[in-house]
């Protein structure tokens, strides 16, 4: 760092570092509050705001956020420590006590400059927050002590946060070609999927899931049983033990030494209750079903295991719109045995199998690609800023 430049606390830098307010919340009117979801990739959303009654329970002057402020999430694990700048106000608005509020002495910076430090500092940031788990906290007093290095002069500053908003106009371009392209090559393999599937021929039959495989509802055996040590049986209770994806292998968390109902090694295997009903895995081994999941086995002399996996995982939507009726989503036994499925003869089945998989590797090989270059883009972000703040930009 050169001798133009200072390193100072960024309680010393500010004019304000302060959370924000705790809402009386209406429907309409009020002023606009700002929480935690509108603070994404160092932007600020206001689709997720709500409304605050100001009438009733009033807010200083200053807890209106201003231009050149940085919002930082103060609160819970995978929000804290996200920053994102005030660049424009587009209505008056307040944050809730989630948010702090860091707002820069004008004297001393130029207020992009400040947005950029602040950025630069936001990993430093997410690892400081105190407290239980789910309920992580950064106090004020922790983040008034995050030293802040800038050059004294404002106009070397305008030049620095130029030449970053330049190269992160580029990288975000080109992580948006990413993004779509990755979104292009999930799109392929789920439009192949529903031409397969949603218009059969007539040589095709059509029957009830109930008919052509055997389906298993889970139920979970008493507490005690549980153990982490290798004894008993593999337990499946729901998505805990998913692994990310359709159609992956499932995973074994715990174990039962007194099993209720149970699936084989390659059944498939389908959440029924909450938020994840739909969700497909791959039995990975002969396991006890909790009653978060069922199992759905082939009657392989009727259809392939294997396109029914794809069948059902194409579902997922539709199966958990089935299990919509209460205010948690829970799919019964009677409702997917009533599900139809179109079918082609046996002897065609495999072929279309054959051209699933190798579509499906062919799309995973490009998610893959496509992914790799998103992390790049976000590791060239880091550098740069990094580079920036140790003036070799």
């Amino acid at each position: 760092m050169t001798n133009h430049w200072q390193t100072k606390k960024l309680g010393e830098v500010t004019d304000l570092l302060v959370r924000g307010i705790s809402p009386r919340y209406i429907d309409g009117g009020g002023t606009l509050v700002l929480n935690q979801k509108c603070i994404r990739n160092h932007e600020i959303s206001y689709a997720e705001a709500r409304r605050h009654d100001h009438i009733s329970k009033k807010h200083s002057a200053d807890k209106l956020i201003q231009v050149g402020d940085v919002l930082v999430n103060s609160t819970g694990v995978g929000t804290l420590g996200r920053v994102a700048q005030v660049r424009s106000i587009e209505t008056p608005a307040v944050v809730d006590s989630h948010i702090t509020i860091v707002r820069p002495k004008k004297n001393l910076f130029s207020n992009l400059f400040f947005g950029w430090a602040m950025m630069y500092v936001e990993d430093l940031i997410k690892g400081l927050g105190a407290g239980a788990s789910g309920q992580t906290e950064l106090a004020r007093s922790v983040l008034k002590e995050i030293q802040i290095s800038y050059p004294v002069s404002i106009p070397e500053q305008k030049v620095i946060a130029k030449k970053l908003e330049e190269v992160f106009e580029k990288v975000t371009n080109a992580n948006e070609n990413a993004e779509k392209n990755l979104q292009n090559s999930k799109d392929l393999f789920e439009s192949y999927l529903q031409s397969v599937f949603a218009k059969p021929i007539k040589s095709w039959s059509k029957k009830r899931l109930g008919d052509i495989s055997t389906i298993i509802m889970g139920q979970s055996p008493k507490g005690k049983t549980y153990n982490t040590q290798g004894i008993g049986m593999p337990l499946i209770n729901g998505p805990v033990e998913f692994s990310p994806g359709q159609l992956s292998e499932t995973h074994i968390t715990k174990y039962t030494t007194e099993p209720t109902k149970i699936c084989k090694k390659g059944d498939l295997i389908l959440c029924v209750r909450g938020s994840t009903t739909g969700k497909a895995n791959i039995a990975g081994q002969d396991s006890c079903l909790g009653r978060g999941v069922a199992s759905i086995t082939a009657k392989n002399y009727i259809i392939d295991q294997d396109l029914l996996n794809i069948y059902i995982a194409s579902l997922r939507n539709t199966i958990y719109k089935l299990g919509i009726g209460a205010t948690f989503p829970n799919v019964s036994s009677d409702i997917l045995s009533a599900i139809e499925i179109a079918f082609p003869p046996l002897n065609e089945q495999k072929a279309i199998v054959k051209r699933l998989n190798a579509l499906s590797a062919e799309t995973k090989r490009l998610e893959k690609i496509y992914e790799q270059k998103l992390a790049d883009l976000e590791e060239l972000k880091k550098s740069v800023l990094e580079q920036a703040f140790t003036v070799m930009l």
